[in-house]
């Protein structure tokens, strides 16, 4: 009889346990990715932001480590999250990992990361569009990788948009074929970036760079797809039908279209990783 009063009183305990962990994942979702002894230990060191850093890797996608600094008033703050290649991207304002639950200032580095990530892509987007082909090495050393490959992909729908737009009014002269040039121009740049990545650079840099080969010949492929097709329309579904980047300048974000489906870029932090 007591040994079944302790296994009754046991079972009430792991339930409370189980509802109580079950709070702290439904205020922040991602907890769901962790075991309950993850769960446990970051909640056991929720005074010591440290601490958490080890479990970090679990609930984001490329965050390893947040750069902690004390400010003048002897608070903790997170200033720069770290991929696990070693990319810093430092945060467009200071977080707080002290004084509150850990669930909540691990919220708030969250949105940061979004936010971060949200106007370094209008930076690098427009860096890009305002960037000639000899200053395309700066463009690189001073952008982050991911952000690179996303204002890339936006700046390739715009180009080609326009051509098609172009296209579609018709009465063009029979020598001005505005796609192959466009073909043409995306191939220098493929040759300028493989180049590049021959010469003295660091490894971060060939990182980004390899992987934005990657990204430009699929798109170079395309290309040669619309010419091969006479595709004079934006309408038409070898172009809808494609994955296509935009800067919304009523959202003011990147919105991604592929035939009717439209989805808002999440700005997730995936690093300086490779593409396929």
């Amino acid at each position: 009889e007591t040994l079944n009063d302790m296994l009754k009183k046991l079972e009430r305990i792991q339930k409370q346990l189980d509802d109580y962990l079950e709070d702290r994942r439904r205020a922040f979702p991602r907890f769901y990715f962790l075991s309950n002894d993850d769960l446990l230990e970051i909640l056991g060191h929720a005074r010591e932001p440290t601490k958490v850093q080890p479990h970090l890797k679990k609930c984001f996608e490329a965050i390893n480590l947040l750069e902690l600094a004390e400010n003048k008033k002897g608070g903790m703050y997170a200033t720069k999250m770290i991929s696990p290649e070693k990319e810093e991207v430092t945060f467009n304002q200071a977080v707080l990992v002290e004084g509150v639950a850990v669930e909540l200032w691990l919220l708030r580095v969250e949105g940061m990361m979004k936010e971060t990530l949200c106007r370094a892509l209008f930076a690098t987007y427009n860096s890009l569009k305002s960037t000639k082909k000899e200053g395309l090495e700066r463009w690189i050393r001073d952008c982050k990788g991911q952000m690179q490959i996303t204002a890339a992909q936006i700046n390739w729908t715009f180009e080609v948009e326009r051509v098609l737009t172009e296209l579609g009014k018709g009465n063009l002269p029979a020598k001005k074929k505005p796609m192959k040039s466009l073909y043409k121009k995306w191939k220098v740049v493929i040759i300028k970036y493989t180049e590049m990545i021959r010469g003295k650079i660091s490894r971060q840099d060939r990182s980004k760079l390899v992987s934005l080969v990657t990204i430009e010949v699929h798109a170079r492929d395309i290309l040669d797809k619309l010419q091969a097709t006479k595709t004079e329309s934006i309408n038409d579904f070898l172009w809808t039908s494609q994955l296509r980047f935009y800067w919304d300048t009523v959202e003011d974000t990147c919105m991604i279209r592929q035939n009717h489906a439209l989805i808002k870029y999440d700005y997730e932090y995936v690093g300086n990783s490779g593409r396929l």
